[in-house]
C-alpha cells in the first residue's frame, strides 16, 4: 500500500466519521422519545464509528510500516551503492599498483642508461681535466641535470607534470 493510498483511505474515513458523528445527535433524540427505527439507527451508526476508527488506526500502522520499509528501502540502496563504490575504489587500487609497478619496471629498464650516462660524463670530465680544458660545471651534474629536465619536460609537456610553461629540451644528441 503506497502513501498516497493511505492517505486517500484516512481523508475518507474521516470524512465519513463526521458524517457519521453528524447523524448521531438526531438518532440519539429520537431513540430517546422511543422511536425503535432510530435506537437501531444509532446503534449501527455507533458500530460504523467504532469500525471507521479502527480503520483509522490500521492505516496508521499501515502508514508506518510503509515508511519503514521505505526507509529499510533507502538504506539497503545506500549500502549498496556504497559496496559499489568500495568494490570500485579497491579495483581502482589495484590497477594503480600495477601500474606502479609497470612504471618501476620501465625506471629499472632506465637506471642502467643513467648510470652508464652519469659515468661516462665522469670520464668525459675527467679526459677534459686531463687535456686541460677549462673546468666548468661537474660534467655529472650537467648530464643530471639535461637528462631530469628532458624527462620532467616530456611529462609536462603531456599534461603530466605541473610545471607552468616548462620547456621542453632535447636531450644533447
Amino acid at each position: 500500500m503506497t502513501t498516497a493510498t493511505i492517505d486517500e483511505q484516512r481523508t475518507a474515513t474521516e470524512a465519513a466519521i463526521r458524517t457519521l458523528e453528524g447523524q448521531r445527535p438526531a438518532l440519539a433524540r429520537d431513540a430517546v422519545n422511543g422511536n425503535a427505527k432510530a435506537a437501531g439507527a444509532l446503534a449501527t451508526v455507533e458500530t460504523e464509528i467504532a469500525t471507521r476508527q479502527a480503520l483509522l488506526g490500521r492505516l496508521t500502522l499501515a502508514e508506518q510500516e510503509t515508511a519503514r520499509l521505505a526507509n529499510a528501502d533507502q538504506t539497503a540502496a545506500a549500502a549498496a551503492e556504497r559496496q559499489r563504490l568500495e568494490d570500485a575504489y579497491e579495483g581502482q587500487q589495484e590497477a594503480q599498483r600495477r601500474l606502479y609497478a609497470a612504471l618501476s619496471a620501465k625506471v629499472a629498464e632506465l637506471t642502467p642508461l643513467v648510470t652508464e650516462t652519469l659515468t661516462l660524463a665522469a670520464e668525459l670530465e675527467q679526459s677534459a681535466s686531463t687535456l686541460g680544458h677549462r673546468a666548468g660545471a661537474s660534467a655529472r651534474y650537467v648530464a643530471a641535470l639535461q637528462m631530469t629536465d628532458f624527462l620532467l619536460g616530456e611529462l609536462s609537456a603531456a599534461g603530466l607534470y605541473p610545471m607552468v610553461n616548462a620547456p621542453r629540451r632535447a636531450l644533447p644528441i
